[in-house]
């Protein structure tokens, strides 16, 4: 599968580097809103192929509450990938999965899935990530502002 990543990373164009065991790929991207940093990391035991965006600016500790909802909001209803965060040293990441019997099945239309989706999706939540560790937006009103979900009104 590591052979078969790398192909589809030499097929984009993409610049990256080869970690020294050879089971991971990482490079960065320069998306709409942010450098992403990303990683293409294959677990040939285990059949797995998981590809990471890690968001750039880390929280601040006083903010972590606040980005741990941010993404537990921005997590419902996702149906590829979910958000993570790492209360060591405040890194939000974004990780899709493929569990694969054979590589040479994977084509990249099935990789474009994976790896697009994920690259779309951290980058549209990243402006919301950042108005929380530098601003001082909510939870819910970033959400709000990202997915465009109106707030409840009763009258």
């Amino acid at each position: 599968m590591f052979t078969r990543i790398v192909k589809y990373f030499d097929k984009k164009g993409w610049k990256y580097q080869l970690e020294s065991e050879m089971t991971r790929v990482v490079f960065g991207i320069q998306a709409n809103h942010a450098n992403i940093d990303c990683i293409a990391d294959v677990r040939n035991e285990n059949n797995q192929f998981i590809f990471l965006s890690i968001c750039n600016c880390s929280a601040f500790p006083d903010k972590y509450d606040d980005i741990v909802e941010f993404i537990t909001r921005a997590n419902y209803g996702l149906i590829n990938g979910s958000f993570e965060f790492d209360f060591k040293n405040g890194v939000t990441r974004f990780k899709t999965t493929v569990l694969y019997e054979d590589a040479k099945n994977i084509s990249d239309a099935i990789l474009d899935k994976y790896i697009i989706t994920n690259l779309f999706t951290m980058d549209l939540y990243i402006p919301g990530i950042m108005s929380i560790i530098y601003g001082d937006n909510t939870a819910y009103k970033a959400i709000q502002e990202i997915e465009g979900v109106k707030g409840l009104n009763f009258n």
